[in-house]
């Protein structure tokens, strides 16, 4: 594989760069050959200009374009101009298909054979190029990724530099402002490597989403998305485009990625270019240079061992507006490995295991080479540090550094504020002895629960449990003793509860448990379940044996026992007690029917609270 790539002004610096030797013997040698073309402006005349002169000079070669927001040539950043890049391969084979949307605005994703014909199982790359932010537009890629799981993607959204242009993308003479260019790369020769680089950090407090409409965030802790910018950072999301500089950071699978609004929708709503779901919790992010300067330290040194023959860039456009003239720091060091081209994106494909994964505010590095790579690797220029000349000035991204020490600050004032409140919040919800949540917040949920349970018709059931006799136990063994029985019962509970159920210490030796999405057969079973495992354990106080302990149950179910959560906390306590009138270790549902019969003495096991 030979790689080459310039910046022209002119048809004549087009038609010359493609007329040099090299790069003319490279045409005439090469299997394949694809051409990449990178323009600022969407000036229809000058892309036909342009793809008449590499059809000239390349008749067979596949040529993918776009405009955007910003373009990488040789390592270097320029804005407001075109970029051509050929990539001549000996061994790969290129397919290419143009997905146009239908008049309903879904895209009919082809079949991965009828892009490449007889190279199905060879294909390790995709070049994609879309410049509408869209849900189907995504899905649809997502679609088409999915038949080629062993492949990586590449490319990403397209833009322009100026607001009121409109991004267009091209795959030869076809040019489209909606639809997406694929380029598939096959052979068994070709190696590829992509990897993702953020460097944003946390800044704030954790945010949930609450409500979203496919990809517009409407609303964070249940107050108006756009509220999160103007609040915490004093922007107005109707005019600043400062936005991009501060991304939403959200966890996923382990891994940290940036979601970025790009326009404000309705009323308080937030545009996203890719999707957030409800429930998941999100921090404002911030960009951390020297964050960003070691993740290209680390990944040019990675990448060097690889030893790619050429090297494609695909950054957010925010990076360029956070990082300014600095933004070179990031992309100049891998051009002392291989030649390199790339632009600057408004979302960032990359995948896994055949997932198609939309980035933001992330810089994806991809290292092509045919063949085997070299022993010894590539090594960057001389061998020395490709960053080290930032030591050579001391005062080189100081402005940067300086604000990022600022936000360090603030969010190491969030996390202390985050950890006090959560502490504080465990002192006032927790019961001291059990850990288990107190009646307070037993009390709130239940409301809160039966609500929901009314508003969507979902069933919601009660049980109280009172252990049978406990007085004996303070009385003769002590009040210490009767501690270790309640801790041990109450851990005993918690670990046969699911993640949705609220389990609480009701009062004194009783303990209630709400079971959302649950009718009376599945409390029943629940409640059986935890009558046999408190009747088997065996509890301690010290080397002290304790006399087995057993429990009355009740249970009550909504809508069946009531409507309210007076009514329904009436109805279990109204069981309670009938199953302790009834001969105590036993199960009782609202209507005074015993459930379960208590089991003969079972085998113990043992335990013993810390």
């Amino acid at each position: 594989m030979i790689h080459f790539s310039t910046n022209v002004e002119s048809a004549d610096q087009a038609y010359a760069f493609l007329a040099q030797a090299d790069v003319a013997c490279a045409v005439a040698e090469a299997r394949s050959i694809l051409v990449q073309i990178y323009v600022s402006t969407p000036d229809l005349n000058w892309i036909a200009l342009l793809v008449e002169a590499v059809r000239s000079a390349a008749p067979g070669a596949i040529i993918a374009g776009a405009t955007s927001a910003g373009e990488i040539c040789e390592g270097r950043v320029s804005v407001g101009s075109t970029i051509i890049s050929l990539s001549a391969f000996s061994s790969t084979v290129l397919r290419s298909a143009l997905l146009r949307p239908s008049p309903m605005q879904t895209y009919d994703a082809p079949a991965a054979d009828e892009i490449l014909g007889g190279h199905y199982h060879d294909a390790k790359a995709l070049l994609a190029l879309a410049p509408s932010v869209s849900s189907e537009c995504t899905r649809s890629l997502a679609r088409l990724i999915a038949q080629f799981p062993h492949a990586q993607i590449m490319g990403g959204y397209v833009g322009t530099n100026r607001a009121n242009d409109t991004a267009l993308v091209f795959l030869g003479d076809d040019i489209v402002t909606q639809g997406v260019v694929v380029v598939a790369l096959c052979g068994e020769e070709l190696q590829v490597v992509c990897r993702p680089y953020l460097g944003w950090k946390a800044l704030g407090p954790s945010m949930a989403i609450t409500q979203i409409s496919d990809f517009v965030v409407e609303t964070i802790n249940d107050q108006p998305a756009a509220d999160v910018y103007r609040h915490y950072l004093g922007l107005d999301p109707f005019r600043d485009l400062h936005l991009l500089e501060f991304p939403l950071l959200v966890e996923r699978d382990g891994r940290i990625i940036a979601r970025n609004p790009v326009s404000t929708a309705g009323t308080d709503g937030l545009k996203m270019i890719a999707d957030l779901y409800v429930g998941e919790h999100v921090r404002l992010g911030y960009a951390d240079v020297d964050a960003i300067i070691e993740d290209t330290r680390g990944g040019v040194a990675k990448l060097a061992e690889f030893a790619p023959e050429a090297i494609f860039l695909f950054s957010c456009v925010c990076r360029r507006f956070a990082l300014q003239q600095d933004v070179l720091l990031e992309t100049m060091p891998y051009q002392a490995i291989a030649p390199t081209v790339g632009f600057f994106t408004f979302g960032e494909y990359f995948s896994e295991d055949g997932h198609l994964q939309v980035l933001n505010s992330t810089m994806v590095v991809v290292g092509l080479r045919e063949g085997n790579a070299p022993a010894a690797g590539r090594q960057p220029g001389d061998g020395r540090d490709p960053l080290d000349h930032l030591g050579d000035d001391p005062y080189r991204v100081r402005h940067i550094r300086a604000t990022s020490r600022l936000f360090q600050f603030i969010g190491a004032l969030t996390s202390q504020l985050e950890e006090a409140n959560r502490k504080l919040r465990t002192q006032a919800d927790c019961d001291p002895l059990t850990g288990v949540l107190n009646r307070r917040v037993f009390d709130e949920t239940l409301t809160a629960e039966v609500s929901r349970s009314a508003r969507y018709n979902r069933d919601l059931a009660l049980v109280l449990i009172d252990l049978d006799h406990f007085k004996r136990v303070n009385d003769v063994y002590g009040h210490v003793a009767g501690d270790h029985v309640l801790i041990g019962i109450a851990s005993t509970i918690a670990d046969l509860t699911r993640r949705s159920d609220v389990f609480c210490r009701y009062g004194g030796e009783e303990f209630a448990l709400l079971l959302p999405e649950t009718g009376l057969a599945g409390a029943h079973m629940i409640a059986e379940r935890i009558r046999v495992a408190i009747e088997r354990l065996e509890l301690f106080d010290g080397d002290i044996a304790l006399p087995a302990i057993t429990a009355s149950i009740g249970i009550a179910c909504q809508p069946h026992h009531g409507q309210d959560a007076k009514s329904i906390l009436i109805a279990a306590d109204s069981a309670l007690y009938r199953a302790k009138a009834q001969g105590r270790n036993r199960i009782c549902a609202a209507d005074g029917v015993p459930v379960v019969k208590p089991l003969p003495q079972p085998p113990k096991g043992r335990f013993s609270p810390v």
